[in-house]
């Protein structure tokens, strides 16, 4: 039995991760939060007091660290900073997962998002210390396509297409691949590392691979309409501008980490630029069935498939 702690792990992938790891009673965590709640499980920690962590994750005889911190700001980088401090110098803490779900960084893509730097800094970091860790890569999440008929922990928006609209909005050519992975999948395919004596460097914890265009073209196929598709142009999205679909159950703009939807826009369009430059691509070659052979993850046809079987075609 080992030890994990998830840091960020009481609400979106985290939540998923532990849910996992608690389904397969293999394995003990706890809920890294900043506030403890009185919750089972949750233990609250200060992450600006590598000592305190440290302390934390020897008490609870921690084996493996687990990040689901979204690296948004200065803040978070420092706080997941902390954490792989303290792990680092942890007496029990041999093992850490960044959060680094999502696309395979390179240093050329510093300036892509504001996110970006942090990770590819966390990654000079844990290469200079002594914990052995491993950077899981997804892609994108297919929970945005058919939420809430499969479910997830993930706040969502809609992504590309609205199926309850039968709109889509594609990203400069909409010819450039991404690679889709369900949450539910990534966090099996996760808690599976957790019995590896050795970890590799990465991971592509991936189910499928479409272009934009492909995707509209599956809906389409799969719900019998046309779609109504907006293209937004490559000088557009490079300057902060892009259409936004609506929501996938109501048609106002709604996401909590985005105080004003001036900056979700923003957001989104530096995401449709990185789509359009292929970045989200992860090549044809997944891990998903070397490290768990037994799951069948799910695809993009599977989740519109059960969308359109519990709403209809219109």
């Amino acid at each position: 039995m080992i030890r994990v702690a998830v840091a960020g792990g009481a609400t979106g992938l985290g939540k998923t991760i532990v849910d996992t790891i608690q389904a397969t009673t293999q394995h003990e965590c706890i809920i890294l939060s900043r506030k403890s709640g009185g919750e089972l499980g949750v233990v609250g920690i200060d992450y600006s007091n590598v000592g305190s962590i440290r302390n934390v994750l020897e008490k609870h005889k921690i084996q493996v660290v687990i990040s689901t911190i979204g690296v948004y700001t200065e803040q978070h980088y420092t706080s997941q900073l902390n954490l792989i401090e303290a792990a680092d110098l942890s007496a029990t803490t041999t093992r850490f997962i960044p959060s680094e779900f999502g696309i395979a960084l390179q240093s050329q893509h510093a300036d892509r998002s504001p996110s970006f730097p942090f990770k590819l800094k966390t990654i000079e970091r844990l290469e200079k210390g002594g914990l052995e860790y491993t950077l899981v890569h997804t892609g994108l999440f297919l929970d945005y396509l058919a939420w809430p008929v499969v479910p997830s922990d993930l706040e969502i928006q809609s992504l590309i297409v609205n199926l309850r609209r039968n709109r889509a909005v594609i990203p400069g050519s909409g010819n450039t691949h991404i690679a889709w992975a369900h949450t539910r999948d990534v966090a099996s395919f996760t808690v599976a590392l957790l019995d590896f004596k050795d970890w590799d460097k990465r991971y592509f914890s991936f189910a499928d691979r479409l272009t934009p265009r492909e995707l509209v073209q599956l809906c389409e196929k799969i719900k019998g309409v046309k779609f109504e598709v907006t293209y937004d142009k490559k000088e557009d999205l490079e300057e902060g501008r892009c259409t936004l679909l609506p929501h996938p159950t109501i048609d106002d703009f709604k996401h909590t980490r985005f105080d004003q939807i001036d900056a979700f826009t923003s957001y989104m369009a530096k995401l449709g630029s990185i789509i359009d430059d292929g970045l989200t691509d992860l090549g044809t070659e997944s891990s998903f069935k070397r490290i768990c052979p037994e799951i069948a993850p799910l695809t993009a046809r599977q989740v519109i498939s059960q969308w359109v079987a519990s709403n209809g075609a219109v």
